[in-house]
């Protein structure tokens, strides 16, 4: 058994990589600094299996988070983590960026997650504390994507002096309050941040169809299920993508 690991910038995601070759259900906890993480693990992987046939890690967190948790399974199953890297091409995928590195290695494995399940042109909207959208031909190159803020950021920017319209926001998005216009500011701020991002995705997606007939959409993050009733058009929802294609690349490896 292999423990896959996958951190972002305020969650930690891991399946386990089983020798039958499935994946488990990801399971993930959310943190805020690294110090908060160590208790997290303790609880959670003390209970796994020992992963005897090796750790993965892929992380865009930072320095201190990665050695967090590099330490702890050194410590507890005396195994070194391989940390992932984003390569110039893998697993019949091509980066799409000048200096390959410079993609974050969670929309790289998400990449080679997407290449796996299909090779029809794919538009993956990852919905982390910051969304990306990146696009993958069916020839399997990556052809670019974007990056903008998440909705809660959006709506930060506007609410960060005004305490109680920020807390009308956050009871309006507990009750999943969208509306296509809003009748009240807070409705305004919520809608407005969540249509932003959707139409952003649609005027990607009509421009690439003027191309091509069709353009599969994958939704994954941890904010991703916000969007999902609201974007229409035929959508598949995979929340672990980033650790199918860290699958896909340890398999390939063996």
């Amino acid at each position: 058994m292999m423990l896959l690991i996958d951190i972002g910038n305020s969650r930690l995601k891991w399946a386990t990589f089983n020798q039958d070759g499935t994946l488990s259900p990801q399971k993930s906890i959310a943190y805020k600094e690294a110090d908060s993480l160590e208790l997290s693990i303790a609880q959670s992987w003390l209970e796994l299996e020992m992963p005897w046939q090796g750790v993965y890690l892929a992380s865009v967190a930072d320095k201190h988070v990665n050695e967090l948790i590099i330490n702890w399974v050194s410590n507890s199953w005396g195994i070194e983590v391989e940390v992932m890297k984003t390569e110039a091409a893998a697993c019949g995928v091509t980066n799409g960026y000048a200096k390959p590195e410079q993609l974050g290695v969670d929309r790289w494995l998400a990449l080679i997650g997407a290449r796996d399940l299909s090779h029809e042109v794919t538009c993956i909207l990852d919905c982390g504390t910051a969304i990306t959208l990146d696009i993958l031909t069916a020839h399997g190159h990556h052809a670019g994507g974007l990056i903008l803020p998440n909705e809660t950021m959006m709506q930060n920017s506007l609410l960060s002096n005004t305490s109680d319209l920020k807390r009308l926001v956050e009871e309006s998005q507990s009750a999943g309050n969208y509306k296509l216009l809003g009748r009240d500011t807070q409705t305004g701020i919520l809608s407005g941040s969540v249509y932003a991002v959707i139409g952003l995705l649609e005027y990607v997606l009509q421009r690439l169809e003027k191309n091509h007939n069709h353009v599969k959409v994958i939704l994954t993050g941890g904010g991703a299920r916000t969007f999902v009733p609201l974007i229409q058009r035929p959508c598949s929802y995979m929340p672990d993508l980033v650790l199918h294609g860290m699958a896909v690349m340890v398999k390939q490896r063996l």
